[in-house]
């Protein structure tokens, strides 16, 4: 039965194919927990370590054959071809169960609060789209007061340091590409922020 099933698959059109493998990656998070640890985390009751760690490996070996599937399906591909196919392989995932079992645990209110935060932070951005120096200043004090205060709580540290990651990315390629008198600018800069 499943053979059958794998022969309709690969004789489908693309659009067939990219939901196909939407269902399929989305039988991994399910059979490998990962789907149940993302629910968690929405809940603000983040899985251990050692179980992330578990049903990431899982979902890995899951995920593989499928994922190299999908990479030989692409190319014999034409672009327009593989852009319809990445157009359909997104719209299946959004139509999955694991998409709708997240959407259940989405507090929209707290959302709206991040949108709210994050067009706030974008406001403070200077005119070249990167984030103001004072704003990596600060990020770090704040981040390194957290981290002491977590007292060795490696996941609690492991929780802030991805609370950060994104400001932490965006002022680490501020500093990138830049000349010895650009670098000492920016650290000139950074001495006039509040919080240096």
């Amino acid at each position: 039965m499943w053979l059958l099933g794998a022969v309709i698959l690969v004789a489908s059109s693309c659009s067939n194919k990219g939901e196909g493998y939407a269902e399929d990656l989305c039988d991994c998070m399910e059979e490998s927990g990962t789907l149940d640890n993302a629910k968690e985390q929405m809940k603000d009751e983040r899985p251990s370590r050692s179980e992330r760690a578990k049903s990431g490996e899982k979902f890995k070996e899951c995920a593989k054959p499928i994922l190299d599937e999908m990479y030989e399906d692409m190319k014999d591909m034409d672009s327009d071809e593989k852009e319809e196919f990445v157009k359909d392989l997104i719209k299946g995932i959004i139509d999955t169960d694991c998409a709708d079992q997240l959407m259940d645990e989405m507090e929209w209110d707290e959302l709206e609060e991040n949108i709210d935060e994050t067009i706030e932070r974008g406001d403070r951005k200077s005119g070249r789209g990167d984030v103001d120096v004072c704003d990596c200043v600060n990020m770090g004090k704040e981040m390194a007061e957290r981290i002491g205060d977590a007292d060795g709580d490696y996941d609690e540290i492991e929780k802030i340091e991805a609370e950060y990651e994104d400001i932490r990315e965006e002022c680490e390629e501020m500093a990138e590409d830049l000349s010895d008198d650009e670098r000492r600018d920016l650290f000139k800069r950074a001495e006039e922020c509040d919080d240096y």
